[in-house]
């Protein structure tokens, strides 16, 4: 047995590719789905998906690869208790002992991914209160530049062009107001400085 494959902090398993029967699984996927191995051993790997799921499941183990490595991405398996959890799936295909298998990988995302839902529902509701408040908002990426809502836009009178240079986002204040905004929002950048301005803008 593969020391590698049997201490991986990660749950790992090997199945048939034909059958899909497990071949062999390591201690972390025993911890997490709560089935002994030998429990696993006389099962496939639908029997860990939700019903809803074995049909996308089926059409990604019998589509063509142009490579061994397959990073199949976000699914959901049911542990032996019955709960549902997100995983993000990696795996790779492998000769066992003759037969046609893939080892894989399964990485629990599941509060990731209810984070992301819960920052979905925020940044959906925020849109709506903008719409109706006319209140919009806008953020600077690492990479430079600024990123505003379409709100922000429509205050603007302006296309709905998410990405904008800082210079093209400064013309829209009222000239007077250009070198203050330009003032704080360089402080911000530089230091974390917090600014709370009454700047009258302009639209396009």
């Amino acid at each position: 047995r593969d020391l590698f494959f049997d201490a991986h902090p990660e749950p790992m398993w090997v199945f048939d590719v034909e059958t899909l029967r497990f071949l062999d699984v390591n201690l972390a996927a025993v911890r997490k789905y709560g089935w002994s191995r030998e429990e696993f051993l006389a099962m496939t790997i639908a029997d860990i998906r939700p019903p809803d799921e074995v049909p996308r499941l089926l059409e990604n183990v019998r589509a063509p690869r142009a490579d061994a490595r397959d990073e199949a991405g976000q699914w959901r398996h049911r542990t032996k208790a019955g709960h549902v959890i997100e995983v993000e799936i990696v795996s790779h295909a492998v000769d066992w002992h003759g037969r046609r298998a893939e080892v894989v990988s399964a990485r629990d995302v599941s509060a990731l991914a209810a984070l992301n839902r819960r920052l979905g529902d925020a940044i959906d509701q925020l849109r709506i209160v903008g719409r109706m408040a006319k209140v919009g908002g806008w953020r600077v990426p690492v990479g430079g530049g600024v990123d505003w809502s379409p709100e922000t836009a429509a205050i603007h009178e302006a296309p709905e062009v998410r990405h904008v240079p800082v210079e093209r986002g400064i013309e829209y204040y009222a000239p007077e107001f250009r070198e203050r905004i330009g003032a704080v929002f360089g402080a911000c950048m530089a230091d974390g400085t917090p600014f709370d301005e009454l700047l009258q803008i302009v639209t396009a």
